[in-house]
């Protein structure tokens, strides 16, 4: 995982990241992608999606940011969604770091927005994450582990299961290859595949800043 609270890989998995050892900035990017994909499901229809966002982090472990993307709508329409999500993290130990946070969905002409509370817990580089949204009244759980063959070159895996308020629960399975340019450019591409929706890819380039 990247060392910021973003959505991470482009919207590969598309959950606000937690991060150790941060320190008070400010940070942008934007992202030109070859899909938007939320827990493995295309969100624009397996088109491109371009995407910003800015967030803070404070030398106490809080951070607040906004994130938007187009997106399409269930009956095809082009929409844009913004996120703004805010939380607290810290280290228990060298090895092991907890942060809570929260994340409220906001879909500018569909409507439908959405809160989403989240825990995680990373420890020596796995992940775990609970989500709970208020609204729909489900669940998501995910586990996500970060292999770094170099300080440039990492390779995130992630798998996921929501528990709707009703209806049969379904899983997610995801791999994506990240490669870091100068510190400013971040080139990804990967796979998912979900239980229901099969299998959708994406690549495409983070511009940091």
């Amino acid at each position: 995982m990247q060392n910021k609270h973003i959505y991470l890989l482009g919207t590969f998995l598309c959950g606000v990241t937690f991060s150790q050892n941060a320190q008070a900035e400010f940070s942008g990017y934007i992202t030109g992608a070859s899909n938007y994909l939320f827990r493995g499901e295309s969100q624009t229809n397996n088109n491109p999606a371009f995407q910003a966002g800015l967030d803070y982090e404070h030398d106490s472990g809080l951070y607040v940011g906004a994130w938007g993307s187009n997106y399409k709508t269930d009956d095809n329409k082009n929409d844009v969604e913004l996120n703004w999500f805010g939380g607290y993290g810290f280290d228990i130990t060298d090895d092991l770091y907890v942060d809570f946070g929260v994340i409220r969905y906001h879909y500018v002409d569909a409507g439908g927005h959405t809160t989403e509370w989240n825990a995680n817990l990373e420890y020596l580089g796995l992940g775990f994450s609970f989500h709970y949204d208020e609204h729909e009244k489900q669940y998501y759980y995910e586990l996500n582990y970060g292999v770094e063959f170099s300080d440039d070159f990492t390779l995130d895996l992630h798998a996921g299961q929501k528990q709707p308020n009703s209806g049969k629960n379904n899983y997610d399975l995801g791999a994506n290859f990240n490669y870091t340019l100068y510190d400013t450019f971040d080139l990804f591409a990967g796979a998912v595949y979900h239980e229901t929706s099969k299998e959708a890819f994406i690549a495409g380039v983070n511009i940091n800043f």
